[in-house]
């Protein structure tokens, strides 16, 4: 038997036939075998048996230090091995307990099978560990785990017998398998970055071969069957499907699709290097250019063809004209001098500018129009007469008047006629004076009504006479007045006497008056008995203006510059030069005062009718009654006696007022709770108190499903209270 008491490893105990097994007392360390008469079986020892300080150790055979059992000081236990390394070491063979009652029992450290075959059969009950999650086999040799194997021994570390079926296993921390619930019908498995989730999104339970799967609704994931082979994917607005244009399945760097007949496309290979795309109009495949056009063109530039089917660009310049010379090879001839024109040279060749040869036949081909400075017609032969008058004979038409006889003259019977020559003798108009010669000195030859063409003559009247018509069908005759040959600047004309006119010079500032003989003269008054609206006017030296006959009733010159003019009881007086605001006294009738104040103050009624200053707006009238300019920015304003203050920039804290004294700040400490302390002041405390409702303490450290229950002056936590019932202790804390 093998014990581990101390000293002693091993007992051997040898019973005669018959013997009870302990009757006799065993042997004592060292002490020899000697056999025993009439025994059963008796053999010699062939091997060795070992003491030492390294462990007890037997050998099958004299000649060989390979133990074939042994216990080393460690209380290790080697079979086939003499350097065990845990409490029981096999190097080779099989580890067999059976029958009834057989077990294996291992107080500490591991068991290690190790060699080649090694194996460990249990053909009974086995129990691995201590206390209640240890390990064990059944009779029959099933593996028994009470409670759950740890991620670090390759179990999951839960207890998984009540997860929900077809749950899915996930790491939910680091070490740490937590079930997944299986999710509803057509969702998928999908992760935030933090955990697995089922998705919100319904996808189909199955898909064919090249389905697409797109959003269908919200939240729900449809499935589009394989299109049309050469179809692509397009939208409606509203769901995505297969066109109905079928495309090429391939294309080659630089081809191009068209349309290339009803809803089918076709790739047009890449053209030459300068080729243009062109279509060739409906229903017609588009091609590129047979042309060759340049990949790049200057500013200005014109393009044109300097060979078969290639474009090239013309050079231009600056006021330049496009013109082809001999070849048809265009270029730019460039400005010539002002008002020139560009023309073909008289001996031919390439255009250029130059003044325009009218004198060849070439140079001027149709007629100016009169738009154009010309006139509108061909005004040659006949036409272009010695003596021809050219006249317009219809709107920007122009002809010519042949020359008339002698002796007639150009007559016109107004719009929309041509103008003719007439003879004055047989026309019936006046004509010319026939008898111009017979008339004296000064007479003035007129048309009389005697016969067509007579013409009289009016004696010359005496000087200073003015000639005066009588109106159609009447003589000119001389006035009877006689008018003076010069006038003066401003003069002023009268009759002085019948039928002679005179003039009468002006002077400054005066008035124009007559006589007693109705002779007007300039005066510098008024004649006596000369009224306006029944009172005099101001005369110099002479009375004042009254009030009613729109004057001032006192002479008013001597009111002060600046003055203002007011009106007094009789008559109209100058306030006197006023600087201020300007207040009038219609209470007491007097003359208007001015009203001033301190600059920079502010002014208020002081009575119904006078202004007042102040340098504060006060309280009373809604202001603040100093002068609060000096306060610091984001300081409180406050009311004092009798104006507004300012308290100081509050410091960080809740707003407290203090009756009549200045506000100040309440400040409590952080994360701790605020209360009442008097009826008009908050405090500030870490836990609220339980006379005030609150806990007393900080609770959360108090273990999860712990009991809560009132200590000295706090509530406390029991801790998790073990399987039981609950038992008061008075004072002390409650047990179970």
């Amino acid at each position: 038997t093998l014990v581990g008491g101390p000293g002693r490893w091993i007992d051997v105990e040898v019973n005669q036939p018959g013997q009870i097994p302990g009757s006799v007392a065993p042997l004592t360390p060292r002490a020899r075998l000697f056999s025993v008469p009439y025994a059963q079986v008796a053999k010699a020892i062939e091997g060795t048996i070992d003491v030492s300080t390294a462990g007890l150790f037997f050998t099958t055979s004299p000649y060989t230090t390979s133990a074939a059992f042994c216990v080393s000081t460690g209380a290790f236990v080697g079979v086939g091995t003499a350097h065990p390394y845990s409490m029981l070491t096999v190097s080779s063979g099989v580890v067999t307990l059976d029958g009834t009652g057989a077990r294996l029992r291992l107080s500490s450290g591991p068991m290690i099978v190790d060699g080649a075959g090694a194996k460990l059969d249990v053909r009974g009950p086995a129990v691995f560990g201590s206390g209640a999650t240890r390990a064990s086999f059944d009779a029959a040799g099933t593996l028994h785990l009470i409670g759950p194997l740890p991620t670090a021994s390759g179990g999951t570390g839960q207890d998984f017998s009540a997860a929900p079926a077809n749950s899915l296993p996930y790491f939910s921390a680091a070490g740490v398998i937590s079930p997944l619930a299986i999710g509803a019908a057509n969702k998928t498995l999908r992760s935030n970055g933090a955990v697995p989730g089922w998705s919100v999104i319904d996808y189909p339970g199955s898909v064919v071969s090249g389905g697409l799967l797109y959003g269908s609704a919200p939240d729900t994931v449809s499935q589009l069957p394989a299109g049309t082979a050469n179809r692509i994917l397009r939208s409606d607005g509203t769901e995505p499907g297969w066109g109905a244009v079928d495309y090429p399945g391939s294309a080659t760097q630089g081809d191009l699709f068209y349309g290339s007949a009803a809803n089918a496309v076709s790739a047009l290979g890449t053209g030459t290097a300068g080729q243009l795309l062109r279509t060739a109009g409906a229903g017609a495949a588009p091609t590129w250019t047979t042309v060759t056009y340049p990949n790049t063109t200057t500013i200005n530039r014109l393009l044109y063809s300097n060979l078969a089917n290639s474009v090239s660009e013309v050079p231009t310049a600056n006021s330049g004209v496009l013109v082809t010379g001999g070849t048809g090879i265009p270029g730019i001839v460039t400005a010539g001098g002002n008002s020139m024109a560009l023309r073909i040279p008289n001996a031919g060749g390439a255009p250029a500018f130059g003044a325009v040869d009218l004198s060849q036949a070439n140079a001027v081909t149709g007629i100016l129009p009169t738009a154009n400075g010309g006139t509108g017609n061909t005004l040659s032969g006949a036409q272009s007469d010695w003596g021809s008058l050219p006249y317009y004979s219809g709107a920007g038409v122009w002809t010519t008047l042949a020359p008339a006889v002698s002796g007639r003259i150009l007559t016109t019977s107004g719009a929309g006629f041509n103008p003719v020559w007439t003879d004055l003798a047989t026309s019936g108009l006046a004509g010319v004076a026939n008898n111009l010669s017979g008339g004296l000195q000064g007479s003035i030859p007129y048309q009389d009504a005697s016969a067509p063409g007579s013409t009289s003559m009016l004696d010359a009247g005496t000087a200073g006479q003015l000639l005066r018509t009588a109106g159609i069908g009447a003589d000119p005759t001389w006035t009877a007045a006689i008018y003076p040959n010069t006038t003066t600047a401003d003069e002023i004309l009268y009759s002085d006497v019948n039928d002679n006119v005179t003039g009468l010079p002006t002077a400054v500032n005066r008035i124009l008056m007559t006589d007693a003989f109705s002779v007007p003269s300039f005066g510098a008054d008024l004649p006596t008995g000369v009224t306006m609206g029944g009172g005099y006017i101001y005369r110099d030296g002479g009375s004042v203006l009254d009030l009613s006959a729109g004057g001032t009733n006192t002479d008013i010159s001597l009111a002060a510059i600046g003055s203002l003019i007011y009106k007094a009881a009789g008559n109209l007086a100058g306030s006197g030069a006023l600087t201020g605001v300007i207040r009038g006294d219609a209470a007491g009738a007097g003359a208007p005062t001015a009203l001033t104040g301190t600059a920079g103050y502010n002014a208020y009624w002081g009575t119904a009718s006078t202004l007042a200053a102040e340098q504060y707006v006060a309280a009373a009238r809604g202001g603040t009654g100093t002068d609060l300019s000096a306060v610091a920015t984001n300081e409180l304003i406050y009311k004092t006696a009798g104006a507004l203050g300012g308290a100081g920039i509050m410091p960080a804290g809740v707003l407290k007022g203090n009756g009549a004294a200045v506000p100040t700040a309440i400040n409590g400490t952080a994360g701790y709770n605020t209360y009442w302390s008097a009826v008009d002041t908050l405090g500030s405390e870490q836990y609220t108190a339980t006379t005030r409702g609150g806990t007393g303490t900080d609770l959360s450290g108090v273990p999860t499903n712990s009991l809560i229950y009132k200590s000295a002056g706090a509530l406390a936590g029991t801790g998790v209270m073990p399987a039981g019932v609950l038992k008061g202790n008075g004072a002390a804390v409650p047990t179970a």
